[in-house]
């Protein structure tokens, strides 16, 4: 996942041509994609903008794949004036459920999380934790179907891990690392 303080890296374009040459699957924020979508040396089939009323879009390049993510999938949920927080359209929920399957190709993630429960993969160990004010249930999936049973590592009070070994409950404000 790059953004677009990969450019910094002077070699970043040529490491990055290489590894989509080898077949990888690079995601790429809008700003960076921008920047990018005219570089000549970049083996991209099409412009890596999303398109306009989209927040994700997938460009074959070279042997891999490049997916540009808009910066509001980053910005999920917001607390407003009144102190209200703005819940996701039906088009962003889309967009997220389709950038977490991408993604749980090559990590754990939560395809069911809702929003503000953030997923940390940490070197074959993942913690979750509940940011909301209320409690939720979520399972762990990803590593293309390899994530199976868990054993719980640490937990926060109240906060489990359900005996099918996939299942995560937890109350709000907690987190739960498991391996």
């Amino acid at each position: 996942m790059f953004t677009i303080h990969s450019l910094e890296d002077t070699e970043f374009l040529p490491k990055l041509v290489s590894f989509l040459k080898a077949g990888g699957t690079a995601f790429l924020s809008e700003g960076l994609a921008h920047r990018l979508t005219r570089d000549p040396r970049l083996p991209a089939a099409d412009s890596l903008e999303i398109p306009k009323g989209k927040y994700l879009h997938t460009v074959q390049a070279g042997g891999g794949k490049l997916v540009t993510f808009s910066g509001a999938l980053v910005r999920l949920t917001h607390v407003d004036a009144q102190n209200r927080v703005a819940q996701l359209t039906p088009s962003l929920r889309e967009a997220l459920e389709e950038l977490r399957k991408t993604v749980s190709e090559f990590t754990p993630t939560s395809l069911d999380a809702p929003p503000r429960v953030a997923v940390f993969p940490l070197r074959g160990r993942v913690a979750v934790m509940n940011f909301t004010e209320l409690a939720v249930n979520c399972r762990l999936t990803g590593m293309g179907g390899m994530v199976s049973r868990q054993r719980k590592v640490f937990a926060s009070e109240g906060a489990s891990l359900a005996s099918d070994g996939v299942t995560l409950r937890l109350p709000p404000h907690t987190i739960i690392v498991v391996e």
